[in-house]
């Protein structure tokens, strides 16, 4: 068994102002964050917090940045889930050794975006049981006749910001991997990057994929970084990007450190 560190980047998806003006209203009659449920958790929790307690919604910068800790704390609270467990809500546990097959691994790699056959035709991504990290890849250049590295966070940070437009998180945790396939051991991720394993051509092998499945448990996630456009976007203009400088970086509680766990036994 092999300890994989690997980095994820979530993207910050903002409902409209009008929209989040509206629930406010309805949570001050009701005072209850559960009054909808077509806008992120993130956004319902900051939202609530100005119902509660009675004042109006905060300008967008501040709301925003309220609403990107509160998207990391959800984090180090619950871990990350498949898109097929956060649509369900309650994860129907006899079908999980039905969905974790190469079919749908190769559709979650390759084909995410299309509309599924066998899922009523919606799209594969609403419902993959896969979850998508990076931990980076060498890709070789034939032509220059040199190897480039794809470093992980990087791949992890365009993904988060939709290529530097919008503000995201890049969240830092580890996985285990058996080095062969396991498809159907959710225990363990896949190493789509590995082309001595997934010897199939992807266009996408470059990312250096690293396929967890249902869920990444919030004791394997070490912490989150936020990046806030509002700060990247002068460097960006500037022509230099420092990737080691988040707006915030933030430790989860829950962590346990892979070292404290791995299998070495040591002299009596």
């Amino acid at each position: 068994m092999i300890i994989q560190k690997i980095v994820k980047g979530l993207r910050y998806c903002p409902a409209l102002p009008y929209i989040r003006e509206t629930i406010w209203e309805k949570m001050k009659r009701n005072m209850s964050e559960q009054i909808a449920d077509d806008i992120p958790d993130y956004e319902l929790k900051t939202i609530f917090k100005y119902a509660k307690s009675g004042n109006t919604l905060p300008d967008d910068g501040t709301f925003e940045e309220e609403s990107l800790k509160n998207y990391a704390n959800i984090i180090f609270e619950r871990g990350i889930l498949c898109r097929w467990w956060e649509k369900v809500k309650s994860l129907p546990a006899s079908e999980i050794h039905k969905r974790l097959n190469e079919r749908n691994l190769y559709w979650h790699q390759n084909k995410y975006s299309d509309l599924d056959p066998m899922r009523d035709n919606q799209p594969f991504s609403e419902e993959t049981p896969f979850i998508s990290t990076t931990a980076g890849t060498v890709r070789r250049d034939h032509f220059g006749q040199t190897n480039i590295l794809e470093p992980a966070k990087l791949t992890a940070l365009k993904f988060a910001t939709d290529w530097w437009k919008s503000s995201g998180l890049v969240v830092f945790a580890y996985v285990f991997t058996l080095g062969k396939k396991s498809v159907g051991l959710r225990q363990f991720a896949e190493e789509i990057r590995e082309l001595n394993i997934y010897t199939d051509f992807s266009p996408y092998q470059p990312e250096g994929e690293i396929t967890a499945k249902i869920e990444i448990p919030t004791t394997q996630i070490e912490r989150v970084e936020i990046w806030r456009a509002n700060d990247f976007e002068p460097q960006i203009q500037r022509g230099y990007f420092n990737l080691n400088k988040p707006t915030q970086s933030l430790s989860n509680p829950n962590y346990l450190p892979p070292n404290d766990y791995n299998n070495i036994r040591e002299l009596l």
